[in-house]
């Protein structure tokens, strides 16, 4: 097991040290896993539900603010923001699964134009509806800091997978203080991901001190993730540009390259039954995202 271990961990390292190029992600979902906390409806109090096994469900709200990833095309997603509810089920013990509404914006810089090699415009959108779907499995248990800290939980491996789309219509496409005539443009994205990484829950951290009735799970990922990301309708540029009949270069773009590294801190409290998460997206794009769910 040790082995095991040494050879997962040693996996992920690499990952992170050769992963430097930029990436189109999304989140992990590794803090998926609401059986782990302290359920107030579930199989184990309704036995007639449990047909399949143990389960639970919970409700709570997510946001994911993305600062900068490249597309193939050297358009850059300068800003991009999800945010809404969730809808979180475990059907069996070692399955979770995510269901997101909400909605979404982006600003996307430096976007190619027809039949112009050096003059690129800055899109903005509006918010627009949104919608996603995640899961994650828990694959193994593995001893990794045991040898250390005695009683410690084993670690978990898990895979994870997620999707999400929407559809956003444009709201000004300017060059410098310059803004473009825009008739009709809009932006789709696709954007899915799977992954795998290692989580080692620590119940009540800072006990030697005294202060206990919190755990949190640290964790640490890699994620294979692609997206397709499609401009289309028209627009025009203002009358003092070199070709005003010039408009903003349609068509599909996809994610730069697609390997991201994910790494965040779940706190889990007031009886199990509050879970706060924070991750980041780091190396191969820089991202944050955050969420609160509560169980039962």
């Amino acid at each position: 097991m040790k082995i095991k271990t040494f050879v997962v961990v040693a996996f992920l390292l690499a990952v992170v040290s050769f992963s430097g190029d930029r990436a189109f992600a999304m989140p992990s979902d590794a803090d998926l896993n609401t059986y782990q906390m302290t359920p107030l409806l579930t199989s184990k109090d309704q036995p007639w539900m449990g047909m399949w096994g143990p389960w639970a469900v919970g409700f709570g709200t997510s946001a994911d603010y993305v600062i900068d990833r490249n597309l193939d095309d050297a358009t850059d997603v300068s800003e991009a923001t999800w945010w809404g509810g969730n809808v979180y089920w475990d059907p069996l013990d070692k399955v979770h699964l995510d269901v997101f509404l909400g909605t979404a914006n982006l600003k996307l810089g430096n976007t190619p134009i027809s039949n112009n090699t050096t003059t690129k415009v800055v899109l903005k959108t509006d918010s627009q509806f949104a919608v996603g779907v995640g899961g994650k499995v828990d694959l193994i248990e593995v001893d990794l800091l045991s040898g250390i800290f005695p009683g410690l939980p084993k670690a978990n491996i898990y895979g994870s997978g997620g999707y999400r789309w929407t559809h956003l219509a444009v709201d000004t496409a300017s060059i410098g203080v310059v803004d473009a005539v825009i008739e009709d443009l809009e932006v789709e994205i696709n954007e899915w991901q799977t992954g795998i990484g290692i989580a080692q829950r620590i119940d009540n951290p800072l006990g030697f001190i005294g202060i206990n009735g919190f755990s949190i799970t640290p964790y640490v990922g890699v994620q294979y993730n692609d997206l397709d990301l499609n401009i289309s309708g028209t627009s025009s540029l203002p009358a003092d540009a070199t070709n005003p009949r010039e408009t903003v270069q349609t068509g599909h773009r996809n994610g730069q390259d697609s390997v991201a590294v994910a790494t965040g801190l779940q706190l889990i409290t007031f009886g199990d039954r509050l879970a706060v998460n924070v991750e980041g997206r780091f190396i191969a794009e820089t991202a944050v995202s955050l969420n609160g769910r509560i169980r039962w």
